[in-house]
Order: C-alpha cells, then structure tokens, then sequence
C-alpha cells in the first residue's frame, strides 16, 4: 500500500534525523558551524512531522502510532533545545574581570564642549620711510614742463598697510590715504636689496590703483624697476602726468623684511671693476677702446646672491632698471665669477671670471652685439 509504504519510509527518515542530530550535538562544542547545520536539520525534521501528520490524518483511527510519533519528535525538539542553549551558554561565558585602572580617572568633557584653539600670534609689523626721485616726462591738465621734478615718497609696510604719495613741482598727484569714491584695481609689490653702505637698504616699488571713481584719489601706476610712474583723473579737473623715475629708492634706515641683516649677506663688500671695450661685433652700443666698469654687489637670496652691472660711460649693457641677478661664485668673502650666459631674458648676458676677461652681449632689435671687456 502507497500510504503505508510512504509512511514507513517517513519513519525511517526521522530515525535518520535523530541520528544526525545527535551526532550534531556531539560535535557543537568543537566547531561553531555545526549550529547552523542542527537547526537547518530541526527545521527539516519540522517539515518531516508535519508531512507525517497530514498523512496520519488521512489514514484514520491510527492515533497509537501518530501519538508516538508525535512524542518522539517533541523529545527531539526538546534534546535540541536543549542542546542549542547549552552551546549558547558555553560560547557567551563572562570575560575575565578587568582589573581597576590605579592612574588618574579620565577626564569629564561635557558635551558640546570645545577646546578653546590659541589664538595665532600676530606678525610684527616692519616698517620702513623711504622716497625716489624722478622728473616729468609728460603732462596735461596741469602746468608741469617736462624735466619738473618729481618725488615718490612711501612708507613701506610688512605685511601690509604701505602708504604711497607722488607730487610733482609741489602739486600733489597721488596719495593712496585720499578717501576713495568707486572701484579700485589694486595690486602692489616691493623688492629689498643691499644699500650702497652697511646698514640701510634700498627698495624698488610696483604700484596699482586704477578703476572707475570720483572724490578726491587719483589713479596711479607706477614701476620704479622699469623707471616709469603715471597719476591722472578721468573726471574733473581731469590731468595726466607721466614721469621718468630713478629705479631705486634713497637708503632706507633698517630693512623691511626680519630676516634681512648684513650679517646674511653672502659676502660683506662690493666688488667694482675697471675694464675697456677690447673689442665690438655687431651694433654694440659702445665702440671699442671705451672705458667700461664692472660692479658686482650682494643681493639677498640663496639662487641669486649677487648683481652685475657693467656700464661704459653712460651707456648700461647689462644690469639696467634692477636687472643682472645671478648666482656668484665666492672665493674669500668675494666673488669670483658670474656666468648667466643664457639669451633667455631682459639682461642679456654677462660672463666674467675673477683676473681674466669678460664677455657682455645682447640684442639689438634682431640682430646680437658683443663687447669683450679687457681688464
């Protein structure tokens, strides 16, 4: 018969179950996997039972059998119960007590406190009062000749804060303090180099301030390193003023950076040269047998420590409008040769070694001159 066939074979497969769950549960305490593996067996012989019943409850009258069958399973849930929380004790048992810290007890914080961050000191404020000379070169809207002279005076600031006036003949063209009504483009820079005696410096000076306005500031540009200053006034009364500047300014007392001081100078004194054109290719600006000069003055900067200009009479062939910084190399406290032999900027080039000749060249529209200076 189908039913009683199913029946036994369902019998013997709950038999099987039991067998495999009690050998699960032997093996419980030695691996950890094996509790996944019993309840997948618990939940397979809950599906068994209730096949088992369903098909007892077809069959009829039978309850002495399905009673112990019942029982049989309900031990089995149990044993298994059992031995799921057994293994749940074993693996969930107490750590060790810690032992009391015997240090200082941390320290409370209350929330939403917040250190309080140090304040980050303030960079002292340099100072320096310095001036350029220079003439017109141009003028309207005011009665300047050409040739007037001309004074910019500053009071140079670190980090901030520089003040800047430009007067000509004693009219007043420029004064970055006027109270300004508009826009203002503004953007400044200064240079710091060795004055010609130990102590103070000179400065060269870059200076914007041009934009749409009305009141009392004018607008200004002005570059000390190319010699050039311009002030006008786009409303009334309108002028402009252009004017011919020294590179330079007069010796400043004491220096505007903190780390410039004549003992970081790479070497202490000037080096001047007296020298002749010895010869001349190409359209030079001086002819050959000129009398010429070289100087060499210490610059601050480890990749640039020095400065070369070589003039012949009034003629600069190289080192005009703050230009000739290089790298010297120093014997003695002195340098000993300069070697910026390269066509790749304003300067041009220079070549000079300490007792031997020297070499000067630069460009003539398209065109390059040299001058070989003799000692």
């Amino acid at each position: 018969m189908a039913f009683r066939d199913d029946r036994e074979a369902l019998r013997q497969r709950t038999a099987e179950l039991e067998a495999e769950l009690d050998a699960a549960e032997r093996q419980l305490d030695q691996q950890r996997e094996q509790a996944t593996h019993s309840k997948l067996l618990k939940e397979e012989l809950v599906r068994t039972r209730e096949r088992l019943h369903a098909m007892e409850k077809r069959l009829g009258g039978r309850s002495g059998a399905n009673t112990s069958v019942i029982l049989v399973v309900v031990l089995v849930g149990l044993f298994l119960g059992a031995g799921v929380v057994a293994f749940a004790l074993v693996r969930t048992a107490p750590p060790p007590p810690v032992a009391p810290f015997a240090g200082e007890p941390p320290a409370v914080v209350q929330p939403g406190a917040v250190a309080p961050t140090p304040p980050t000191p303030a960079t002292p404020l340099r100072e320096v009062k310095t001036s350029w000379k220079g003439r017109v070169k141009t003028a309207t809207g005011m009665d300047l000749k050409p040739g007037t002279e001309c004074e910019l005076s500053a009071v140079l600031r670190s980090p901030s804060g520089t003040e800047v006036a430009l007067s000509c003949g004693g009219s007043p063209l420029y004064k970055s303090t006027d109270q300004l009504n508009g826009m203002s483009q503004h953007s400044h820079g200064i240079g710091e180099l060795p004055g010609p005696e130990a102590g103070p410096a000179v400065h060269y000076l870059k200076w914007d301030d041009i934009g749409s306005r009305t009141g009392a500031r004018s607008q200004a540009s002005i570059d000390t390193k190319l010699g050039v200053a311009a002030a006008w006034r786009e409303t009334q009364p309108n002028f402009r003023v252009e004017v011919e500047m020294e590179s330079l300014s007069q010796p400043a007392s004491g220096t505007l950076e903190a780390e410039h001081s004549d003992a970081s100078l790479p070497f202490a004194k000037p080096l001047t040269l007296s020298s002749k054109a010895a010869s001349v290719t190409g359209p030079a600006p001086v002819k050959a047998g000129a009398a010429c000069s070289v100087a060499l003055t210490p610059a601050w900067g480890p990749d640039q420590n020095c400065r070369a200009v070589v003039s012949c009479g009034d003629k600069v062939l190289y080192g005009d409008h703050v230009t000739g910084f290089n790298k010297c190399e120093l014997a003695d406290n002195a340098p000993s040769s300069f070697d910026d032999s390269k066509h790749d900027d304003a300067d041009g080039v220079f070549v000079w070694k300490r007792g031997g000749p020297a070499k000067v060249a630069g460009m003539a529209g398209d065109q390059e001159w040299t001058v070989e200076l003799a000692p």
